[in-house]
């Protein structure tokens, strides 16, 4: 069973971010720890490596997209247990091309299953994996939080998670292409070390030249920006209160305070508690 992964570089989104409007974009630093790989696209390799530990026979690779940058994420996928890898040297200007060139290098593997994550958190367009499946002509199905397959029929089970906590069962003949959510399992760590002895083992890199470039975009990014902060909203409050009724509505976020009762219990020790019964019983808490 072959098994291709999607997986893409992404700016790590725990470091600050500098919007640069001129570009259309943000500024990043050149050094590998500015950068990580896309967590729904790692949750895909996870779930390829699990694939092939039900089934040894199972071959799992690699496709990376991007700049020499991303030779960081290869290494990763290869430390993670990725058999081999193809880095595809180059960058695309939109969702699109990156998914026809990816496409194009997927259908000469002649995959069983193609594993992508559901989006990518620096785009998040979500078009990558089902215009990889259009191209290559496979069924796909996305937002998936749970797959099962069945290697003796070839049939793999995927469960959907929809809107307002409703789940979809789903049943696709392979091959298929599988977008997946970063929930759907957890990744496991991968140490300096393992990634160091993974530099340069079984890493074919591509020049998007030899593919005839990334093609015409179909889409152009206008301007990046942060999103706008929203006011906190107050409520005016009304005239016919006093002053310190109020100060306390602008105070307490425009939301009035019931007033509390409350006052000691004094007595012989039997009437207290009496009185503590009665009061536990009448909220209900005994």
């Amino acid at each position: 069973m072959r098994i291709a992964v999607c997986v893409k570089q992404i700016t790590d989104p725990a470091l600050p971010v500098e919007f640069v409007p001129a570009q259309a974009g943000v500024a990043t630093t050149e050094t590998s720890g500015a950068y990580c790989p896309n967590p729904a696209d790692r949750a895909a390799l996870e779930e390829a490596i699990r694939i092939r530990q039900v089934n040894p026979s199972a071959e799992v690779t690699v496709v990376t997209l991007g700049p020499a940058e991303s030779d960081y994420t290869v290494r990763y996928c290869l430390a993670r247990g990725a058999d081999r890898a193809i880095h595809l040297l180059g960058e695309a200007p939109d969702a699109y091309t990156a998914a026809v060139v990816l496409g194009q290098v997927i259908k000469g593997l002649s995959p069983d299953l193609v594993l992508c994550g559901a989006r990518s958190l620096d785009d998040a367009t979500g078009q990558v994996p089902p215009t990889i499946a259009e191209l290559l002509e496979i069924p796909q199905v996305t937002g998936v939080i749970r797959l099962d397959l069945d290697i003796e029929t070839m049939v793999a089970t995927a469960w959907r998670r929809l809107e307002r906590g409703k789940r979809e069962v789903v049943e696709c003949s392979l091959p298929a292409l599988i977008a997946v959510e970063s929930c759907i399992n957890e990744p496991r760590y991968v140490s300096l070390h393992a990634m160091q002895r993974m530099s340069d083992r079984n890493v074919q890199r591509v020049d998007l030249l030899s593919l005839g470039g990334p093609g015409q975009p179909l889409t152009q990014t206008v301007k990046v920006s942060p999103p706008r902060p929203r006011p906190k909203r107050v409520s005016t409050p009304d005239a016919s209160l006093s002053a310190d009724e109020r100060m306390a509505l602008l105070f307490g976020g425009g939301q009035s305070q019931p007033k509390k009762s409350g006052g000691y219990l004094e007595g012989p020790v039997e009437t207290v508690v009496s009185e503590i019964m009665s009061f536990l019983q009448k909220e209900g808490l005994l």
